[in-house]
């Protein structure tokens, strides 16, 4: 897929895709760029918009510390400096989801892992662990026992290395994972990145502070695993409803669950 960049007053936007370019609505005379260009095009110039302009004779060119130079003029006379590391373009883009949306996609999550948890412990009869805690007049139960970071783990690594790349709650906070290519991780990238979560929670929950400090909104899990968390701006109707059905068939066990009787 490919990422275009876009000048918006005098500072470098994106990455973008294609469609997200189009529902940005913006002017026509917008410049606008991606690997693989000659250089910076109007929009109204770029492929899909309208007739491209002839191609310009190819010059000899000159890769210096991300800048191209050129030995011979061309139809291209803007002096834009623009990244062309295919490994990490790292630009300075300003569509990181941070904290104030992280936070309640977090809780999203939380209240739907903790309605399956319960509800499939009553369902199969479970006993109650040594450390667990009825709540609700003992309807439901609270436990750090580590089999229930199994189903917590396979729901945010299945979900994030998906094609939503997202857990519902961060889907209806408009956010997804990437990796610093801007691309889908893999489920093992996912694993690491959950496990990294941990790590984050220690000592105060310091590594969770980090999105608010750093400048692409990471926490140290996201370093660890090397991933970005984003806005997105497309509307992802299937994300979307497929959150909604989980949340609902979370809430219908829950509901259910209260009226099955627990196992002492």
């Amino acid at each position: 897929m490919d990422y275009y960049y876009l000048t918006r007053n005098k500072e470098q936007k994106g990455p973008v895709t294609f469609k997200e370019l189009i529902e940005l609505g913006l002017p026509l005379k917008t410049l606008v760029w991606k690997k693989g260009m000659e250089c910076w095009t109007p929009l109204k110039d770029l492929e899909g918009f309208g007739t491209p302009p002839p191609i310009p004779k190819q010059p000899e060119k000159t890769i210096i510390q991300g800048v191209i130079t050129s030995t011979e003029k061309t139809s291209c006379d803007q002096t834009i400096n623009f990244p062309v590391d295919e490994v990490n373009p790292n630009p300075p883009i300003q569509n990181y989801g941070g904290f104030l949306l992280r936070l309640p996609a977090q809780l999203i999550d939380t209240v739907i892992l903790f309605f399956l948890y319960s509800s499939l412990w009553k369902l199969f009869q479970l006993p109650i662990p040594e450390n667990g805690t009825k709540i609700f007049g003992g309807s439901l139960i609270l436990s750090p026992n580590l089999l229930l970071i199994i189903p917590s783990w396979l729901y945010s690594a299945t979900f994030e290395s998906s094609y939503f790349q997202a857990t519902p709650g961060k889907i209806l906070l408009r956010l997804k994972i990437v990796n610093e290519n801007l691309h889908r991780i893999n489920f093992e990238k996912a694993t690491g990145r959950y496990f990294g979560k941990v790590l984050s929670g220690f000592i105060f929950g310091i590594g969770f502070l980090m999105i608010l400090l750093t400048d692409r909104k990471q926490g140290f899990h996201d370093q660890m695993a090397h991933t970005l968390v984003l806005k997105d701006a497309s509307f992802n109707k299937k994300g979307v409803k497929a959150s909604w059905i989980i949340i609902v068939v979370a809430l219908v066990m829950f509901v259910i669950s209260l009226f099955l009787p627990i196992n002492n």
